[in-house]
């Protein structure tokens, strides 16, 4: 069994993922690992809570969690 990745860490309620998010990709994505960190890719501009709130459903919808 290979090794969990440094991203997702152990938390009290759960699990804590550390991403580094670029906002205004071409589409949602993830992308590689950079250090301890995932990268991902989200089309929405970084106004207001946009990015944010795309980057939330983007991931539940990968991980497949409402």
């Amino acid at each position: 069994m290979s090794p969990l990745p440094p991203y997702p860490q152990a938390h009290a309620n759960g699990v804590r993922l550390q991403v580094k998010v670029v906002p205004r990709a071409s589409r949602n994505e993830l992308g590689e690992v950079l250090g301890d960190r995932l990268k991902i890719g989200i089309a929405a501009p970084p106004i207001e809570s946009a990015v944010n709130d795309e980057l939330v459903t983007f991931v539940a919808k990968e991980l497949g969690v409402s």
